[in-house]
Formats: structure tokens, C-alpha cells, sequence
């Protein structure tokens, strides 16, 4: 085991590949310098150093080039490379050859991170330590490899140790991430035949998984035999169970859950009202998503940019964009800085083909000198290029309009956004 720790503090002790111990690095930092002009004259550049660097780089550079295939025998030696190295220039660009460098770096950087986790997972398996081992099932079940977790598990049984109530949970968590749900049910079955405890953790993962899965029914099922067997249900499950009403388009029955929450004596919590104000704009009910904004701000819970991103979309899209932004400027004293809220309501406008009015909300921002016209027009180029309007991207991105000017005899008038759509 000391060996095995010595070697962890040297990582090139053991990596997968050469490539860190190469001149090629070295060649690919030098050719991101070299003007293009002077790519030619490369073999004069590294006249200095061995044959074995540009063999390398030319057998990695050429490869899947028939041309280039073909002249592999003739370019065999250094000296005539060098020699037929003009030529090839004319063949390969510079940008083609270092393209062909920089794919080199991708593999061998994969490479050393599978022997990472290989080493990391020797280790634990050697020490065979119970916390370690459910860190690692965690990880992989978290990861989405549900089938790593289910090996490292099975591997855990042979070797003697018993999983406990915690272990089962993240595998059963590790299995509902990755739709795999009979068997995440399999093992639940188990555990309660085999008198092995489950707990709220576990519950939630079943429940979080038949919702998002379609089969909210079931979800009810597990919920309620949760609380039949002293398991109390903490937000994570409630918010679960609500998730999964909703996407079933149930809104009714959660927000009862809603209001069953608060009187089990279980608080709510930022993500309960972001998945309810969604809800509640989805189905047009756009007051009620309003109110239910304003009792999470009256409870002193603090939004976050998924919670303010489904109020302010919602409000864009019910016509209410200068409300939304009303509120974004309430949230400043606060505290609150949500970097990306304006690209957010910008976006939504142009998806719903509402470019006129994201012009105007693009104009008002930038009069009120909330955010620099530059950044701006660049989430206007890029919301409109993503919603499928490619020709107003493209005038917009040749045209001055947002960061120009116009002069009016002695006045000066930024060109606004809006006549994008006015022309």
C-alpha cells in the first residue's frame, strides 16, 4: 500500500500514455506561434533537434490523409522530409497540421484519467473500507455509470462486507438516474423483505424516479407507505412527489401537497416554488404563479437563478416583460445577482417569435444602463441565431444597430434595437 501511495503523489509515474514526456508539446506551442507565413521554414527552426520529434508529429499529422499516406515511404528518413517539407506545406496547412497535433492531446489526457479511477478504485478495493466503498458506489451512481456501482457492489458482497441501508440507497439512486427502475424496485423489495432499513434518501430516489419516469401513481404508492412505516418525508421527497404531479400535468393535487407540506411541518424550499411557479405559467394560471412568488419572498427564501428564470420567462411571455424586470431590480438589495436573467428573458422572446418585443426589452435595457450595449447585441446575435432567425442574426451582427450611432445635426442617438424589426 505504501508503494501504491508513493506512486499517487507522482502522477507521470504512471500515466497511460508518452505524450506528457514528448517534444510534442513543446512543437505544438511553437507552431501556435509561427506565423503562417513562416511555416515552411519549420525544419531550419528544429534543425536542432532529432529526427524522432518530426517522424512522430508527421506520422500522427498525416494520419487518415491518403495523400499524404502515399508519400509516407519517400518522407521515410529525416533528411528527406526536411527536404520535401516546402512541398508539404503547400499540401497541409499550418492550421491542418496543428489541428492534427492539438487531437493527439484529447485521447492521452482520457487515457490518464481511466488510470486514475483504475488506481483509485485498487486502492479502495485493497483497503476494503466501508466508507470508502460507498463513496465510490455514490460516485458512480451519481455519475450516471450505474453499472460500475452495481460491480463494485457485487464485488463488496464477495469480499465478505454487508452492505448496509445506506449502500442499497445509492445504488438504488444510482440505478432510478439511470432509468433502470424494475430493478431499482428489486432491490427496494429486498430491503424491506430482508428487514434492512430504508430510510428518506431512499425513498426520494424511488419517488424522484417513477415521477420523472411518467408513473406518478406508483410514486403516491411508495409516498404513502413511506409515512405508514414512521419514515416522516423530508422537502426532498415532497418536492419529488409535487416535480412528478406537475409533469403529469396535476397541478391540482400538488399544490394540495403543497399546503399538506407546510402542515406536516416540513419546510419548503426554493426549488418547491420554482417547480410550482413553471407549473402555473405552463398552464396559464399566470396570477396565481405571481402570488406564489411573493409568499417565497415573504417566507425570507431566497431565489435563485432557476427560480427567477421561470417567473421571468413566464412573465415575458404573458406580455408582462416590464414586471419582470421590475422585480429583477427589487432583487438587487437583496443581494440577489443573477448574471444571466436579461440573455434568459431575451431568449425566451425570440423562441416565441416575439423579436419585436425582445428588441424593445434589448432597448430598455440598455437605456436605464443596466447592462453594456455590447453584451446586449451579443445575446440578441446569439438568441436569435438559436431561434432559428438566422438573416436578422446576421444583419444585426453587420450592422451597427445597439452600438452605433447617429447624428441627428448636433446630436448624437444610439441606433436602437428596435429597428431591426422596424426596416
Amino acid at each position: 500500500m505504501s508503494t501504491c501511495k508513493t506512486k499517487l503523489n507522482h502522477p507521470n509515474s504512471f500515466s497511460a500514455t508518452s505524450f506528457g514526456r514528448s517534444h510534442v508539446q513543446l512543437l505544438t506551442s511553437l507552431l501556435d506561434a509561427l506565423p503562417a507565413t513562416h511555416f515552411p521554414a519549420l525544419p531550419n527552426i528544429l534543425s536542432f533537434s532529432a529526427g524522432d520529434i518530426l517522424r512522430t508529429l508527421f506520422d500522427n499529422a498525416v494520419k487518415g490523409l491518403p495523400l499524404l499516406n502515399a508519400a509516407r515511404e519517400p518522407l521515410g528518413d529525416f533528411d528527406t522530409f526536411a527536404s520535401s517539407f516546402p512541398v508539404l506545406a503547400d499540401i497541409l496547412p499550418k492550421e491542418t497540421f496543428l489541428w492534427k497535433l492539438k487531437m493527439l492531446e484529447s485521447p492521452s489526457a482520457y487515457a490518464d484519467s481511466r488510470l486514475y479511477a483504475i488506481k483509485a478504485q485498487t486502492l479502495i478495493l485493497c483497503s476494503m473500507n466501508i466508507v470508502y466503498v460507498f463513496t465510490l458506489i455514490d460516485c458512480y451512481g451519481k455519475s450516471g455509470n450505474s453499472d460500475g456501482a452495481l460491480r463494485l457492489f457485487e464485488r463488496m458482497k464477495m469480499d465478505g462486507i454487508e452492505p448496509d441501508e445506506v449502500t442499497y440507497g445509492a445504488i438504488v439512486n444510482g440505478l432510478c438516474k439511470s432509468g433502470r427502475l424494475e430493478e431499482a424496485l428489486g432491490y427496494f423489495r429486498f430491503c424491506n423483505e430482508n428487514a434492512v432499513v430504508v430510510n428518506a434518501v431512499f425513498y426520494s430516489s424511488l419517488i424522484d424516479g417513477l415521477g420523472k419516469a411518467g408513473r406518478v401513481d406508483e410514486a403516491e404508492k411508495v409516498f404513502d407507505e413511506m409515512a405508514e412505516k414512521g419514515c416522516l418525508p423530508d422537502s426532498y421527497c415532497y418536492n419529488a412527489l409535487i416535480d412528478g404531479l406537475c409533469k403529469c400535468g396535476r397541478i391540482a393535487d400538488a399544490l394540495v401537497l403543497f399546503k399538506r407540506m407546510e402542515c406536516d411541518g416540513c419546510e419548503h424550499t426554493v426549488y418547491t416554488f420554482t417547480i410550482l411557479i413553471s407549473e402555473l405559467f405552463r398552464v396559464h394560471r399566470n396570477e396565481e404563479a405571481v402570488k406564489m412568488w411573493d409568499l417565497m419572498i415573504d417566507k425570507g427564501i431566497t431565489p435563485n437563478v432557476a427560480c427567477f428564470r421561470a417567473l421571468s420567462i413566464g412573465m415575458c411571455l404573458s406580455g408582462k416583460v416590464a414586471r419582470a424586470c421590475k422585480v429583477l431590480d427589487e432583487l438587487a438589495p437583496m443581494g440577489v445577482v443573477l448574471e444571466t436573467a436579461y440573455e434568459d428573458m431575451i431568449g425566451a422572446l425570440c423562441k416565441a417569435g416575439r423579436v419585436k418585443e425582445a428588441c424593445k426589452l434589448a432597448d430598455g435595457i440598455v437605456d436605464r444602463g443596466r447592462e453594456i450595449p455590447g453584451k446586449i447585441r451579443t445575446v440578441m446575435i446569439h438568441s436569435l441565431r438559436k431561434a432559428g432567425n438566422a438573416d436578422l442574426a446576421i444583419k444585426l451582427m453587420h450592422s451597427k444597430i445597439g452600438i452605433g450611432y447617429d447624428r441627428m445635426r448636433s446630436v448624437k442617438k444610439r441606433v436602437k434595437f428596435q429597428t431591426l424589426v422596424d426596416n
